[in-house]
């Protein structure tokens, strides 16, 4: 079929150069355009047979056959592929979806799923949202474990999470690159980082191990080489009796228990 249409199209160049109008040619190319056009959206060969998704098991089936029931058997030329992609975003836990499409009969999704990176608590003795790197709540459970990092949030006007909301806190994108920075910096191998503290100013402050707490400013990464610094205060049983250590004013604040 497609070489039938571009011997077509080069018999109807040829012929235009031999004197025929501009106006007409346009009128002639345009008719063509919507012929061809017509042609392909009724071709039988074009309708989409198989939707590939990857990683395969990334979807449940539920939401695999809705998929499928959707667009199969639809012309591969006519589906929308941003509608596509932009349907299965709003999933929470999807963060991108690339849809692209391989003639005569493939589509291809490919997906990309947000990772839970700490627990956030809105409220004291509230529950608890599972949160991505971007600030989309995951989940929400009623008690925190050890395998990921708490962050507190009170004092916000959010006092609940819900699966679903972008939280858009202030200090929170800076906290979690923190986090990054941290576990990638050597303090990790001798140093945990078990809570992570914003208040409404966007300050973040960081609960070390069992304790003591670290405040940090607006900026915390910058804050991290001020950190390694500490090693010799925090060894011993000197470190139980420290409250908290405050880096936020460019010196070393070091706050006892009384």
């Amino acid at each position: 079929m497609f070489a039938w249409i571009g011997a077509f199209l080069t018999a109807v160049f040829r012929f235009s150069f031999r004197g025929v109008p501009i106006l007409a040619l346009g009128l002639v190319l345009g008719l063509l355009f919507f012929g061809v056009r017509k042609i392909l959206y009724a071709d039988l060969s074009l309708a989409i047979q198989r939707m590939i998704v990857e990683p395969p098991d990334i979807l449940s089936l539920e939401k695999r056959q809705s998929l499928e029931n959707r667009w199969v058997g639809k012309n591969i030329l006519t589906a929308d592929i941003q509608e596509i992609a932009e349907g299965l975003e709003q999933d929470p836990d999807i963060q991108t979806a690339k849809v692209t499409r391989y003639l005569p009969s493939l589509i291809k999704i490919q997906i990309e799923k947000r990772k839970p990176v700490a627990f956030i608590q809105l409220a004291p003795k509230g529950v608890f949202g599972v949160i991505a790197e971007d600030g989309m709540i995951l989940d929400v459970v009623k008690q925190n474990n050890s395998s990921l990092v708490l962050i507190e949030a009170y004092g916000f006007d959010q006092k609940e999470p819900r699966k679903g909301l972008l939280m858009k806190h202030r200090g929170f994108a800076e906290g979690i690159q923190f986090l990054k920075v941290f576990w990638e910096h050597p303090l990790v191998r001798s140093e945990t980082v078990t809570k992570i503290t914003l208040d409404r100013l966007g300050n973040v402050h960081v609960l070390l191990g069992s304790g003591p707490e670290v405040r940090l400013g607006r900026r915390p990464v910058e804050d991290l080489e001020a950190m390694t610094k500490l090693a010799p205060l925090l060894e011993g049983e000197g470190r139980k009796n420290i409250e908290y250590v405050d880096l936020q004013f460019g010196n070393v604040i070091v706050k006892r228990k009384k």
